[in-house]
């Protein structure tokens, strides 16, 4: 935003700054999370997507700004353990599922996230939207 100055000063306009700090909006973000099934030892099951060659592991809400950041969020729950969180400890619930109940490995490269239906393929630094 743009305020003009007082008439004759040498400039007609300067920037206006606002001493708040930037907000945003975290809303509710759908996660399904796809393992690749050449990194486990799992036998095709009624959540395995044959043509694709990957298992569902897992799907769950975060609170998060972007599919982007609620990719970032769900990396951080599916890299972390009940006792040694990586992530919020409202998660504490999904990470305990994810590791004791289904037993299921960090997610790394090449895994996928779908968010709200978009997919991000987990690459060496940060996701890419998926072909």
């Amino acid at each position: 935003m743009w305020q003009k100055r007082n008439p004759g000063s040498q400039a007609e306009s300067s920037p206006v700054t606002s001493a708040r700090p930037t907000t945003y909006v975290r809303s509710p973000h759908h996660v399904m999370v796809l393992l690749n099934q050449d990194r486990i030892d799992a036998l095709p099951v009624a959540a395995y997507e044959s043509s694709t060659g990957y298992v569902r592991a897992i799907e769950f809400t975060v609170d998060a700004s972007s599919r982007e950041a609620a990719c970032e969020v769900a990396y951080a729950i599916t890299n972390s353990f009940p006792t040694q969180l990586h992530c919020e400890a409202k998660y504490l619930d999904i990470v305990t599922t994810y590791r004791e109940i289904g037993h299921f490995r960090s997610v790394s490269v090449e895994d996928i996230f779908e968010v709200d239906g978009e997919r991000f393929v987990c690459a060496r630094f940060g996701f890419r939207v998926a072909a």
